[in-house]
């Protein structure tokens, strides 16, 4: 697990310049999302206090594999979607620790300007939630699991997800933070402080948005989609159209969920 990092609020200065960007480089969060467990464990008397429910629901999402199962139909109803030849059914699998799914939703379910990059976001989203809740039965529906993602701190695209129904603050919980891989890849400290020392923070800033469409947009896998006539190139030739010009210019599809 990695530890979650903060962005300095200290004023720029020139001399500051430079180790400025280090700090903002150290805090990206690009490679994690952050996943806090909070449970219920006052549940009607004080027999039933349960003070490590959280940390043992933390166990379990970590340690045990879900098979997910969701539809990305929502992808045909954007202007930009062409249908593949082929194309049978919508339905698609992704495998393993609870944990996982739980923060590649939140990354899945990121906004941007108020607008979801992924079409079938809500979708995804839902199905995680049920299958992860599936491996808590023995919680008795009192826990409940928020993943959030963000590149940085306070950045404009951020997603999050949750598992199982948000506790009135007037309940007793214990609740623990955890982070996992959220599947985006990370920018290159020196790079990020050579580029704002000598071209200013505009270039830096491509270089930490080149890092995002990378996330979901990887070029290899992309290209192996657009090359073949079923639902992979379907999705991706639609979401590439649709993302974002702000972020950066993008010529493939995102990233197969």
């Amino acid at each position: 697990m990695r530890a979650d990092r903060v962005v300095s609020t200290e004023p720029v200065t020139s001399d500051r310049a430079v180790s400025t960007v280090l700090d903002i480089a150290l805090a990206l969060l690009l490679i994690t999302a952050s996943v806090l467990v909070i449970g219920l464990y006052l549940t009607g008397d004080e027999d039933d206090l349960e003070v490590d429910r959280a940390d043992h629901t933390a166990e379990t999402i970590s340690g045990s594999t879900v098979s997910v199962v969701y539809d990305v139909e929502n992808v045909t109803n954007s202007s930009h979607y062409d249908e593949s030849e082929g194309i049978e059914s919508y339905e698609r699998t992704t495998y393993g620790p609870a944990i996982v799914p739980t923060a590649e939703a939140a990354v899945v379910n990121a906004e941007f300007d108020g607008a979801q990059l992924i079409l079938y976001a809500d979708s995804f989203s839902e199905s995680v939630a049920a299958h992860v809740e599936s491996r808590l039965v023995g919680a008795n529906h009192q826990v409940y699991v928020t993943a959030t993602w963000q590149p940085y701190d306070e950045a404009s695209i951020h997603g999050n997800t949750t598992v199982g129904t948000q506790p009135p603050v007037t309940d007793d919980i214990s609740a623990v933070t955890m982070t996992a891989d959220s599947g985006m890849p990370t920018v290159d400290d020196e790079a990020l402080a050579d580029t704002y020392a000598n071209e200013g923070v505009d270039e830096a800033a491509e270089l930490i948005a080149e890092s995002i469409v990378a996330g979901y947009f990887p070029t290899e896998r992309s290209q192996l989609a657009l090359e073949r006539q079923n639902l992979d190139r379907a999705i991706k030739s639609t979401h590439s159209f649709g993302w974002p010009t702000s972020l950066a210019p993008i010529s493939t599809g995102t990233r197969p969920r």
